[in-house]
């Protein structure tokens, strides 16, 4: 679903999930993984109020999972209900381990908007070990963080940060498609606009 055909997972999705809750209890982490993963199908086609029911029979099972939690805020924000996102990124923060919660809110899907300033405050002390030990991606979500806020002179520092970051980790991996595109965000907010480009087509 991720890779931008979230139509053709759905069906092998929802076969998966047939499968596993005819063959594992209704409590099963496997089942649970089934109907995230259905939830997250479904938000990528903008079908929000099904995704939204997916995230929540998964949450049933566990309802620490912060991934769950995103693809549910994701939900509300579809169907243009700010302030109920708003309080699911504060439940993640509340039920996950802390950092982790906002590590995973300001890395995927550019949610860190949703914290509020003393989350957001918080999100700026983490180390890179919440971030799946990437200082790359810990200074590009800080970079974004700054830019919301309209400081520039930050958003370049950690922008810069996070270019060299990812430039260096290409040359060991250069067909990375994913550090390929986040280089790529890098260096637009270093006003590197050309360079973004080239990035992107490689």
């Amino acid at each position: 679903a991720n890779s931008g055909r979230a139509k053709e997972a759905e069906p092998l999705l929802t076969e998966a999930l047939e499968l596993r809750t005819s063959s594992l209890p209704p409590s099963h982490f496997w089942v649970a993984a089934a109907k995230g993963a259905l939830g997250e199908c479904f938000a990528l086609q903008n079908r929000f109020d099904e995704a939204e029911r997916e995230a929540d029979r998964s949450l049933a099972f566990d309802s620490t999972d912060v991934g769950v939690l995103t693809y549910k805020a994701m939900a509300r924000l579809g169907r243009g209900d700010l302030a109920g996102a708003r309080d699911v990124a504060r439940l993640a923060t509340a039920r996950a381990n802390p950092a982790d919660a906002l590590a995973h809110i300001g890395r995927f899907y550019d949610l860190y908007w949703l914290l509020d300033s003393t989350d957001q405050r918080r999100l700026e002390t983490l180390t890179d070990l919440p971030f799946g030990g990437s200082a790359a991606e810990r200074t590009l979500v800080l970079a974004e963080l700054h830019h919301s806020r309209g400081d520039r002179q930050a958003t370049r520092r950690y922008a810069d940060s996070s270019r060299a970051l990812f430039e260096s980790q290409l040359r060991d991996t250069p067909g990375d498609a994913q550090r390929i595109a986040l280089l790529g965000v890098a260096l637009a907010m270093c006003g590197k606009a050309d360079s973004a480009v080239r990035a992107g087509a490689r």
